[in-house]
């Protein structure tokens, strides 16, 4: 089996520089990217931050509100400021197309698949709104989902760091870009607790982490993608911009020479749970704030 390697696009000549500074070990002694171009581009766009009022509260400050900005590329992606959604395609409905438009959140640091669905009445869903939502009856390609050994049918409880998510697990056909993905198993969302899923229209969760990470030992996003072939090169990268009005973007299968300068340096993933490399030193100007002792794993957590 290969070894797992995580992309990192250097010196982007969009994103504005920060004054901190992460030393990775082995910066010289791994392959440089070949730059092989990317086969499908995701535009991203940046949230702004807002003020909400909460449903039994008072005023508070949410993680952010989307505001959607399609720039000319393939598939549209938003940024969220700490999350960068896209649209996808979820099902399959009476004319082949997808049933359901869900804008979900790309997500390196969890492995399950989320979607908000016709079974999520309660806020911050609700029954108007989720009748828009996935709906299996709908779907041409709509599976139920077969627990090893026979298990019952039950709901999966997934806490993250700012919130919680509870459904059933189900079976359909997942478009990503120009990626149709047959047979992929998700959860549908039945309930969502916490601020970050009322702070925006949040419709789902895209996992790009590994299987260690899923729930049950559900074969992960990507690794259906390398199962059916369907890219040449079993890549995918983010370029993100600290700037909101310019485009961020997810890219499946490759690069794209022009959101970058200088050259891609391959990392070695230390840790196949997160997309953990090895850190020898992290600064913040000249200041160092990795102490000593043992060696030590950042992950690279988009999402």
């Amino acid at each position: 089996m290969h070894m797992p390697w995580c992309l990192l696009l250097l010196r982007s000549m969009r994103f504005v520089a920060a004054s901190a500074w992460i030393l990775l070990a082995g910066v010289h002694s791994y392959d440089l990217h070949l730059g092989h171009k990317a086969e499908h581009v995701m535009p991203l766009a940046r949230r702004e931050k807002k003020r909400v009022r909460q449903k039994n509260e008072r005023v508070a400050v949410e993680v952010g509100v989307h505001s959607q900005r399609v720039i000319n590329l393939t598939t549209p992606l938003e940024d969220m400021t700490s999350e960068y959604i896209g649209q996808i395609g979820v099902g399959t409905d009476g004319d082949g197309g997808p049933q359901f438009f869900a804008k979900v959140v790309f997500d390196t640091g969890s492995t399950n698949l989320w979607v908000a669905s016709v079974l999520c009445t309660s806020y911050p869903c609700s029954e108007r709104n989720s009748n828009r939502y996935y709906n299996p009856e709908q779907s041409k390609t709509s599976e139920e989902y077969k627990f090893p050994n026979g298990e019952e049918p039950k709901d999966i409880d997934i806490t993250f760091g700012t919130g919680e998510l509870r459904g059933p697990l189900h079976v359909d056909t997942y478009r990503v870009g120009p990626l149709t993905v047959k047979q992929q198993p998700f959860a549908m969302i039945r309930e969502m607790h916490g601020q970050v899923f009322r702070s925006f229209p949040f419709e789902g969760i895209l996992g790009l982490g590994f299987r260690s990470l899923s729930f049950g030992g559900v074969k992960p996003f990507f690794e259906r993608v390398i199962d059916q072939k369907l890219l040449k090169h079993n890549e995918f990268a983010f370029y993100l911009n600290a700037d909101g009005s310019q485009q961020s973007a997810i890219l499946w299968g490759g690069v794209d020479a022009s959101l970058y300068e200088g050259q891609i340096h391959m990392f070695p993933v230390v840790q196949p749970h997160y997309w953990s490399l090895e850190l020898v030193d992290f600064k913040i100007g000249n200041v160092s704030v990795a102490g000593t002792g043992d060696k030590k794993s950042e992950a690279p957590d988009r999402g």
